[in-house]
């Protein structure tokens, strides 16, 4: 009856410690796997060895019952080495959770943008993977996006609302993982705060930005890439770049 009693007793404990929140602040690292990308493209072949493996950027998503918000933690210019230049993606959203709207501003080429749309729909699968994520066990899901892109997610139901990093969301939980091995991006929960941070000056700030929905983005990006030389409208790697710049 003791033994039977303590094993009670530490099923309890761990009950107990799985508690749920609504409301956090998660810091994300997000990962650029640049040689990976490049690896492929003939042009560049020469002088690969000579950047770096990765490149790291920090992202934090104040998560709340109704909506989320997403932005990076260095709010400088930071360019990505040997990707053409391009400044790294450092979008910045507002996503509400209430009526599956968002309003992002993000930069694409010389333009400024604002998007404010209806959120992008997922069908996710949810499989019996799991690990931890940041202290959480997490559940893994994927869907597939741009009809042949692989997404992986882990999700956490600890955090309920059903929130992640950049455009990603859908599941019964909090995504805290999403790894694309199509396009050697990942993006992974390294810390968990249950009190709020408060988004940058200026945060969403959309004076000077060209405002649109998805549909006129997707136009422009077409015309974008309409007006690039035929050698690299042909290369795969500047594909990679047009899926980088909508996610």
């Amino acid at each position: 009856m003791r033994y039977v009693l303590m094993f009670i007793s530490m099923g309890l404990a761990g009950f107990c410690q799985a508690q749920y929140i609504d409301s956090c602040t998660i810091t994300f690292e997000k990962t650029i796997f640049i040689k990976n990308i490049l690896k492929d493209n003939e042009k560049v072949k020469r002088w690969i060895s000579n950047l770096p493996q990765e490149y790291k950027e920090s992202y934090t998503l104040l998560v709340r019952p109704s909506y989320t918000q997403y932005f990076g933690v260095n709010q400088d210019d930071a360019r990505v080495p040997g990707l053409w230049g391009y400044t790294l993606n450092k979008n910045e959203l507002q996503t509400n959770l209430a009526d599956s709207t968002y309003a992002e501003r993000k930069d694409i080429y010389d333009k400024k943008v604002f998007v404010t749309d209806s959120a992008r729909h997922y069908e996710w699968t949810i499989s019996n993977s799991y690990r931890k994520i940041a202290g959480y066990n997490c559940r893994q899901a994927s869907t597939v996006i741009f009809d042949s892109i692989r997404v992986f997610a882990f999700y956490t139901p600890l955090i309920t609302p059903s929130a992640g990093p950049d455009c990603f969301h859908g599941l019964p939980g909090c995504i805290l993982g999403v790894a694309i091995p199509d396009i050697h991006h990942t993006w992974y929960a390294i810390k968990i705060d249950e009190s709020m941070a408060l988004p940058p000056n200026k945060y969403l700030y959309s004076k000077k930005s060209d405002e649109m929905n998805n549909q006129k983005l997707s136009e422009m990006l077409a015309d974008k890439f309409g007006q690039m030389p035929a050698q690299y409208r042909k290369d795969k790697s500047f594909m990679i770049n047009q899926i980088m710049l909508l996610l």
